[in-house]
C-alpha cells in the first residue's frame, strides 16, 4: 500500500514502469508534473484519499471508473477499463 495521503500512478500494469504521484485532479496525465504520456495502467490509492473517478481520455472524457480509497489496482482492465487512464479527478 502507498502513503495514506497520496495516489501513486504507474505506466504499466502491476505497478511497473514510470511512476508518478498525484495529490490533485489532473485533466491530462501527460503534462508536468505527472508526465505519463502513455497514461497509467495501475494505481494505488492512499487510505486517506477520497474516491477518484478515472478516465481513458484527457479532459475527463472517455470510459470511466471509480477508484476507492485504500485500494491497489494492479491492472485497470480488471475494473473494465480497456486502455490506460489519461485523466482523473475527485467525483
Amino acid at each position: 500500500m502507498t502513503d495514506a495521503k497520496i495516489v501513486k500512478l504507474y505506466e504499466a500494469t502491476e505497478y511497473k514502469g514510470k511512476e508518478a504521484t498525484l495529490t490533485a485532479a489532473s485533466p491530462d496525465l501527460a503534462t508536468v508534473p505527472i508526465n505519463l504520456p502513455k497514461g497509467a495502467s495501475s494505481v494505488k490509492v492512499g487510505s486517506q484519499q477520497s474516491s477518484w473517478r478515472v478516465f481513458t481520455e484527457i479532459n475527463f472524457e472517455g470510459a470511466s471508473a471509480i477508484l476507492s480509497p485504500g485500494r491497489d489496482y494492479g491492472n485497470l482492465e480488471d475494473i473494465g477499463l480497456a486502455s490506460p487512464i489519461k485523466s482523473m479527478r475527485v467525483p
